[in-house]
């Protein structure tokens, strides 16, 4: 059967069935190319997802996601061949960005209904937990030989083959608990205080649930 843009065709019965998502990321190819991954995984018939790697970080990248929202939202209102998006996600890191610019960033998104998919204090500690627990704060380059021992080579922050490594010797279920511990024992509202801490797993858990439709 034919196939679009990587995701395994299905029958649906409607339009208005099919979810539209868009997944706006502060990376310009770490992120986009996991989560690119992880869209080959999924029935275009049940969801349709844009993913955007901006190289831009927190406030701005927020503002980002706000824009193309109500881009979209203008678009559907004019053809019907566009929809408005269903869920949109911000993607993005701490890293050593200032605490008050992280927090502000996370409290904008979810006063304009958008998701935040953050980590404090890298991505990378999503790949890691697929691992080990991790619940010391550590720098984003501090990852990198962690993730090289665990994936038996010299981790490379742009692979495009995480997504299916991590599924092939990692454990994504032991990552989705282990992300949800470190959350709840973060500070909700200071998440910049709370490093390690990721939200991550909510995103995912948000698209892995297409594949049992």
């Amino acid at each position: 059967m034919a196939q679009k843009q990587g995701q395994q065709e299905r029958p649906y019965n409607t339009r208005s069935e099919r979810k539209k998502y868009l997944i706006v990321c502060e990376g310009e190819r770490t992120e986009p190319n996991y989560f690119t991954s992880l869209k080959k995984k999924l029935p275009i018939g049940l969801v349709d997802i844009d993913i955007e790697g901006t190289g831009a970080n927190t406030l701005s990248l927020v503002d980002i996601a706000i824009k193309l929202k109500h881009e979209q939202a203008e678009k559907a209102k004019k053809s019907i061949i566009h929809r408005p998006y269903d869920h949109v996600w911000a993607v993005f890191d701490k890293d050593d960005f200032p605490d008050v610019n992280f927090n502000n960033a996370i409290f904008k998104a979810r006063s304009n209904k958008v998701k935040v998919a953050y980590t404090n204090e890298a991505f990378e500690l999503w790949y890691l937990l697929h691992f080990e627990f991790h619940n010391t704060g550590i720098s984003r380059h501090q990852y990198y030989p962690l993730l090289t021992r665990y994936i038996g080579r010299e981790y490379a922050k742009n692979a495009v083959d995480m997504y299916d490594l991590l599924a092939e010797i990692g454990n994504e279920a032991r990552a989705m608990k282990w992300a949800s511990d470190l959350l709840g024992q973060s500070n909700l509202q200071n998440p910049a205080a709370s490093n390690p801490s990721t939200t991550v797993h909510k995103l995912i858990q948000d698209l892995n649930k297409f594949k049992m439709a």
